[in-house]
C-alpha cells in the first residue's frame, strides 16, 4: 500500500506569496498618490485662470466692480459675480501649496481691469516650485510664470 502525501504549502512559502502579492497591490497605490496630487495642483490652476477670467468677464458684462479675495483661515480664494450664488464661488488651495499674494483684487466694472501690478505667488514647497501671476500695467491681462 502506498502512502499518499498530502502536503501542503510550509509556512515560509505562504508568507513568500503573500508578500510578493502584497507588493503588487501596494506598488500602483504608491505611485498612484504622487499622482493624484500633481493632477489636483494642475485642476487647481485651470479652476483659478478660469474663474479669474470669468470674474473679469461679469464686472464688463454687469457694470459692477468684482473681486478675487484671498481668506487664510480656511485657506481659500473667492471669485463674487460669478455662478448664482451672490458671495460668489470659493476655491480651495490644496495643502501642498502655500499663497503668497495680496488679499484682494478688484476688477473694474465696464473694462475688467485690474489697475495695479501685483503678483499672485503660489509655492509648492514639497517640489521646490512656485508659480507666479503678473498682471500688466492697465489691462486685465497677466503673465503666468513657474519657476522651478
Amino acid at each position: 500500500m502506498e502512502k499518499q502525501n498530502d502536503g501542503g504549502f510550509t509556512l515560509l512559502e505562504s508568507l513568500l506569496v503573500l508578500m510578493v502579492a502584497s507588493l503588487f497591490l501596494l506598488i500602483p497605490t504608491l505611485s498612484l498618490e504622487k499622482w493624484q496630487q500633481t493632477s489636483g495642483e494642475r485642476l487647481f490652476f485651470a479652476r483659478f485662470e478660469k474663474r479669474m477670467a470669468a470674474t473679469q468677464q461679469a464686472a464688463i458684462v454687469r457694470q459692477k466692480t468684482r473681486q478675487m479675495m484671498y481668506h487664510p483661515e480656511d485657506a481659500t480664494i473667492s471669485f463674487s459675480g460669478i455662478g448664482d450664488n451672490k458671495a460668489g464661488i470659493a476655491l480651495v488651495i490644496p495643502d501642498a501649496m502655500v499663497y503668497n499674494g495680496v488679499k484682494e483684487i478688484r476688477f473694474k466694472a465696464i473694462s475688467g481691469n485690474y489697475s495695479g501690478m501685483v503678483k499672485l505667488k503660489f509655492t509648492i514647497p514639497e517640489k521646490e516650485m512656485a508659480i507666479h501671476y503678473q498682471f500688466m500695467l492697465g489691462s486685465g491681462k497677466y503673465t503666468k510664470e513657474i519657476i522651478k
